[in-house]
């Protein structure tokens, strides 16, 4: 279930941060510049969001089932970010 998740999460980015950029950056261009772009942008994305819930897992007041659930969200962003790359040079 958490995994499942987590991966839907990372789509969501993914996704979404392809349709920011298709509207407000590239509107007319759709080649290599912006998959590159949008690898840079998820990347940066995924590695904050990674940070902040490593951050999170940090607190002593989190119990195991919510350590479980950060770990989940920070293998899947990692999956993100490498499909992301592999996108871009497709």
């Amino acid at each position: 279930g958490k995994n499942i998740i987590a991966m839907t999460l990372s789509w969501c980015i993914f996704f979404g941060t392809d349709g920011f950029l298709s509207h407000n950056l590239f509107t007319h261009e759709h080649g290599m510049m912006k998959t590159v772009t949008l690898a840079l942008t998820v990347t940066v994305v995924a590695l904050a969001m990674i940070f902040a819930l490593e951050q999170l897992q940090d607190c002593k007041h989190i119990d195991d089932s919510i350590d479980e659930a950060i770990r989940a969200v920070v293998n899947a962003i990692g999956i993100l970010i490498g499909f992301a790359w592999e996108k871009a040079f497709d």
